[in-house]
C-alpha cells in the first residue's frame, strides 16, 4: 500500500533539481547518514536500496538523485526547513514512511548512536506525526531489518 503512496505521476521527478520534497528527503537521509560522524558502507547502500526501491529508480538516477541532494544538503543546513518541504509536499502517510526510512538508516550499521536517536525524535516533531505515528514508523524498520524476530 505505502508503495502506491509513493509512486511518482512522473518518472522524471526524482531528478528534477525543481521538486523539492524529492530533494528534501535525500537531504534528510544524507544528514541522517552523517549524523553519527562517519558513513558506513552498509548505511550508503540502505539509502541507494530506498531510493532505488522505494522510488522505482535505476542506478544513473539514484547517482543523481544523491548528488543533487548533496548539493541542496550542503546549501540547507537546517533540518527544520527540509522538514517543513516534506510537510507542506507530503500527506501524512509519506511522512510516516519517511520516519521509517530514518529508522532502517540508524540500523543499518547495526547500532544506534545517541545523535541519529535525537535526529529521529527531532523530524518526527517537525513532521508534526503523532506519538502513534512514530512507534508505527519504528516497528515496520524493525520488521524490515529483521528485529521484530526476537
Amino acid at each position: 500500500m505505502l508503495k502506491k503512496l509513493l509512486k511518482p505521476k512522473n518518472k522524471g521527478w526524482a531528478t528534477n533539481k525543481k521538486s523539492p520534497p524529492t530533494l528534501a528527503v535525500a537531504a534528510i537521509l544524507l544528514k541522517m547518514l552523517k549524523t553519527d560522524g562517519h558513513k558506513s558502507t552498509s548505511e550508503i547502500q540502505q539509502l541507494r536500496e530506498m531510493l532505488k526501491s522505494e522510488f522505482e529508480l535505476d542506478d544513473k538516477s539514484v547517482a543523481r538523485v544523491i548528488e543533487n541532494a548533496e548539493a541542496r544538503e550542503n546549501r540547507v543546513k537546517d533540518i527544520p526547513a527540509l522538514a517543513e518541504e516534506v510537510r507542506n509536499n507530503w500527506g501524512n502517510a509519506r511522512r510516516v514512511q519517511l520516519l521509517e526510512y530514518l529508522w532502517v538508516m540508524a540500523y543499518a550499521d547495526d547500532r544506534i548512536d545517541p545523535k541519529e536517536m535525537a535526529m529521529i525524535n527531532k523530524l518526527g516533531e517537525l513532521l508534526y506525526l503523532t506519538e502513534s505515528e512514530k512507534d508505527r514508523a519504528q516497528s515496520a524498520a524493525e520488521a524490515r531489518v529483521g528485529l521484530d524476530d526476537f
